[in-house]
């Protein structure tokens, strides 16, 4: 990738995120700026909630209460 194209992106990303609303995204963006800045374990920096929710998830994985792709997606559009 060129200077040119680089400082295209960059302005285009700039100028999108100066217009974003979506709290959500913002707070994924902030995190994704967070853990660049960072040298420390990202499990250090989520909150406990957060950390029961994967262990959780993990243990589901484990003891193979999963359902697969396609079976999430046709549930989800019978709702």
């Amino acid at each position: 990738m060129g200077n040119n194209e680089i400082s295209t992106i960059r302005k285009e990303i700039t100028d999108w995120v100066s217009e974003l609303d979506d709290e959500n995204m913002l707070a994924l963006l902030n995190s994704i700026k967070l853990s660049q800045a960072s040298s420390n374990d990202w499990w250090n920096e989520i909150t406990e909630s957060d950390k029961l929710k994967i262990n959780q998830g993990l243990s589901d994985l484990k003891s193979g209460r999963t359902v697969s792709s396609e079976q999430f997606w046709d549930e989800l559009q019978r709702k």
